[in-house]
């Protein structure tokens, strides 16, 4: 699986990804790459050396941008939204708030 699908994949299950860089990236991690953190109860840990081999957190963002940027998954909270520079009216159009047919 790509970096753009493991992306895709954390946006669709974790709607909280959609608002925080971090998270999706922690989550990737987690869900893609466990093989690379050592877990110490419930916190995980990595090791330096595996920073080459891991999707960094530019990445993982630049890949959410463009996931966006198509309208898909979107940012959940209005103040991430507005700070992506973000429309009030598209974004609400986006997440299906503004839907005519709802009456």
């Amino acid at each position: 699986m790509q970096i753009k699908d493991q992306v895709e994949w954390c946006l669709e299950n974790d709607p909280e990804t959609r608002n925080s860089d971090v998270r999706l990236m922690n989550l990737l991690w987690i869900k893609f790459y466990s093989h690379y953190l050592i877990r110490d109860g419930s916190a995980f840990m990595v090791k330096l050396t595996a920073l080459y081999e891991l999707p960094n957190q530019e990445t993982v963002g630049r890949w959410r941008r463009k996931v966006q940027e198509e309208g898909r998954f979107v940012p959940t909270r209005w103040e991430v939204a507005k700070a992506r520079q973000f429309k009030e009216e598209e974004w609400r159009t986006l997440l299906g708030y503004n839907n005519p047919s709802r009456g």
